[in-house]
């Protein structure tokens, strides 16, 4: 939300987007007020508790308890990671050539989570990402392949990112894998 607001006070946009973009922010919104209150509050309305416990989510809030400190401590981490995740996006401008505004990260970031929140049907967002930015690079003035460029890019770091994260597993478990291997050989070889 933070993001599209941003957006809209910051880069010059037709009335036609600022409209569509300023209902989504409402809409976001009001549901991210919704659950915030859920997940701080003891749900003390009858009507949606009665709701909460039709889609069993009751169940789960009773019972992993979520304290302001580990929600204030989530909603540090989350935002330290979109932090992260603008330094990155500015870094892949970069590495392409480009040199952006902070207007510019920031509205392909915007790009990227309407996308993503508009089209959160589609597995892994195979598509959804590279169209936003392409549409984000559009609107900006950049060039379109520039956009499908920078959405591979995009695409080949989450690619990386779960290599590296397997490699990290595989190495820390490595003893492990080894024990279970010579127990399914000796299973293979003694039956």
């Amino acid at each position: 939300v933070v993001t599209i607001v941003m957006t809209l006070l910051l880069v010059p946009l037709e009335p036609k987007y600022k409209v569509t973009m300023w209902t989504v922010t409402a809409v976001i919104t009001v549901a991210g007020t919704v659950l915030f209150w859920i997940t701080i509050s003891r749900v003390p309305s009858k009507a949606t508790g009665w709701v909460l416990k039709k889609m069993k989510l009751t169940d789960e809030i009773t019972h992993n308890r979520l304290t302001n400190r580990k929600l204030a401590i989530s909603m540090f981490y989350k935002l330290a990671g979109r932090g992260f995740k603008f330094f990155e996006l500015y870094l892949i401008f970069i590495i392409m050539g480009q040199d952006p505004t902070f207007k510019d990260v920031v509205f392909v970031e915007a790009m990227i989570l309407a996308s993503a929140t508009l089209f959160f049907v589609v597995p892994q967002g195979l598509g959804v990402s590279e169209l936003g930015i392409t549409g984000a690079f559009v609107l900006l003035g950049y060039p379109s392949y520039l956009g499908v460029t920078y959405g591979l890019i995009r695409r080949g770091r989450v690619v990386s990112y779960a290599l590296s994260g397997l490699a990290l597993y595989v190495a820390g478990n490595l003893p492990q894998l080894r024990l279970l291997a010579s127990r399914q050989l000796a299973r293979k070889q003694g039956g």
